[in-house]
């Protein structure tokens, strides 16, 4: 976001006026400005990127010896490298930017040729067939697209480490191409497939766009199975129509080091106990509650977490006032994932899974709760109660959980899930959810 740009920037002039300091012909005045026009892409700001881009590329008087030390390749091969963000930049803008010039496959194109010039490495090489696969796909040439893809992901001439970066990227343009094709389920086979290689490559930018497209796959398949949005369908049928439900979500989980593995399907079966529960006290007829919206949310309830930084994720240190700020924007994005997806009600009630009824929750600070929403804020803060995570206290067990939610937290839940909790309880239900021991 904006604020998360502007503290990029501050460090980037403080780099560049650090690096005057440097030894004439050091690369990294070269490289920081290149990253820097990385920032701006990622912010849709095209022509600054492009001119940090271009004046990454064209830095004279770079140190031979220098740069392969700093950068692991000659300034030759170097400048062949970077021109390869220039092409995925044209090719980027083109699939996002309505507005987009079509001259731009023309100048990636262009880029392209120059790309040939200096890629003597691995590195360059395998990235450089990645942009032509990509070109071809930009251009509806879907076979020779395809083609491409699959042999650059059966190249043995490259080392392994080095093919290992670009698997995500290909694995998403084989989804993207058997998407274009009508696909489906190739396109879902792929997009997996994408996420599963994902989890071990932690680049910003490359994350970024592969979790955009893949949600764009999954979206397009549950539209084209129920002829529109038919979120209860979907929810409703997990077994059989949620893999790409459950792949999103482990994912997910995937990048954050302080949630334990099942976190979401923990929190699922929870609330499906207190689902349960609630329907059976009179008091639940002042708010409807459907179990398939319910427990849809509870599954999906940390899905914006996709957008927020791995970094941010992983952060060892106390999370200061602004980076709390940024931690707690995963429930707008959130919900703002499952409006694009048709979840319209799922997202509703994500919205208030850190809500609290005496108001000290977020992102709003609501005070009055619907009877679903408390049911998922109840459960989702007892499987937090009972996991072990590395930044806290040992987990309590499910009875002092439960005692905790009852008695010193009471204030912050909503009265009718406190009940439904309390019925769970005392009938034996709760005890035996599973997810709920040995976190």
């Amino acid at each position: 976001d904006w604020e998360e740009h502007d503290e990029a920037m501050e460090w980037y002039r403080m780099g560049l006026a650090w690096s005057r300091s440097l030894p004439p012909g050091h690369p990294a005045r070269a490289a920081l400005v290149f990253q820097r026009g990385t920032t701006y892409k990622m912010l849709d700001e095209w022509d600054k990127a492009k001119k940090d881009f271009l004046k990454g590329l064209q830095w004279e008087g770079m140190d031979p010896e220098l740069t392969m030390r700093w950068e692991g390749m000659e300034p030759e091969a170097l400048r062949s490298y970077r021109s390869n963000s220039l092409i995925d930049l044209c090719l980027d803008r083109l699939h996002r930017d309505p507005s987009a010039p079509a001259t731009l496959l023309g100048e990636a194109a262009s880029w392209l040729e120059y790309a040939r010039r200096g890629a003597t490495t691995p590195r360059t090489r395998a990235l450089l067939l990645a942009n032509e696969a990509e070109l071809a796909w930009q251009r509806g040439e879907l076979r020779e697209a395809f083609r491409r893809t699959r042999e650059l992901l059966s190249d043995t001439s490259l080392p392994a480490d080095v093919l290992d970066r670009y698997k995500p990227w290909l694995y998403r343009l084989l989804a993207m191409v058997a998407l274009e094709q009508g696909e489906l389920s190739e396109a879902q086979l792929q997009a997996g497939y994408a996420l599963d290689v994902l989890g071990t490559w932690r680049y910003p930018y490359v994350e970024r766009v592969v979790i955009r497209d893949l949600l764009a796959i999954f979206t397009r398949k549950h539209q084209s199975r129920y002829g529109g949005y038919r979120e209860d369908a979907v929810l409703g049928g997990l077994a059989e129509e949620g893999g790409w439900v459950f792949a999103l979500v482990d994912y997910m989980e995937s990048r954050d080091v302080y949630l334990v593995p099942g976190h979401g399907r923990a929190v699922a079966a929870v609330s499906k106990v207190l689902g349960e529960a609630a329907s059976a006290l009179p008091a639940a007829r002042n708010g409807k509650v459907d179990r398939v919206y319910l427990e849809g949310a509870a599954l999906l309830h940390d899905i914006g977490k996709l957008k927020i930084a791995w970094s941010l994720l992983n952060r060892t240190r106390p999370l200061t006032p602004i980076y709390e700020r940024r931690f707690q924007r995963h429930v707008v994005l959130g919900a703002r994932i499952l409006e694009d997806m048709g979840f319209s009600m799922t997202a509703r009630l994500l919205e208030e899974h850190h809500e609290r009824a005496d108001g000290s929750g977020y992102p709003s600070g609501l005070r009055e709760l619907s009877l679903a929403g408390g049911l998922l804020a109840l459960s989702e803060a007892l499987v937090d109660l009972c996991s072990r995570t590395k930044h806290r206290r040992p987990p309590l067990p499910v009875e002092a959980a439960v005692a905790w939610c009852l008695g010193e937290g009471a204030g912050g839940f909503h009265p009718v899930a406190l009940e439904a909790l309390e019925l769970a309880a005392e009938s034996g239900a709760l005890v035996s959810v599973g997810a709920l021991r040995n976190r």
